[in-house]
């Protein structure tokens, strides 16, 4: 093999190693999103603001939302979270969503599996 041969599986195996440790760490957030949505505290809040962050996974954006507490308004969270492009429209300015909230670390995902609209 000359030195270009070399070079190539290099590279190829630096690409490799970045791509498996990308992965690993998307899996890894997937599983925690996914144990959070299932065993968190359920929540509701108005969503007061949200911008498109300008990361894409998979065509769907990431997004910086800030959400005020429906039963208290002055308790307000900011939080990213990648939304399905058709979820998009249910997190508008002024839209009441569910959350879960890991009571531990306070960390809070949007639930849109939940009906948002009966919340007291």
């Amino acid at each position: 093999m000359n030195w270009i041969h070399i070079t190539a599986w290099i590279y190829l195996a630096i690409v490799v190693i970045a791509l498996t440790w990308k992965l690993t760490k998307l899996l890894r957030l997937n599983k925690a999103a996914q144990h959070l949505l299932q065993h968190g505290r359920l929540e509701y809040a108005i969503v007061q603001s949200l911008e498109q962050t300008g990361r894409f996974i998979n065509d769907n954006p990431e997004c910086r939302l800030k959400l005020a507490d429906v039963a208290d308004p002055t308790h307000t969270r900011e939080l990213e979270q990648i939304l399905q492009v058709v979820e998009v429209p249910r997190a508008q300015p002024g839209s009441r969503v569910a959350l879960r909230v890991d009571p531990v670390t306070d960390k809070a995902l949007i639930d849109f599996s939940q009906a948002a609209d009966v919340a007291a």
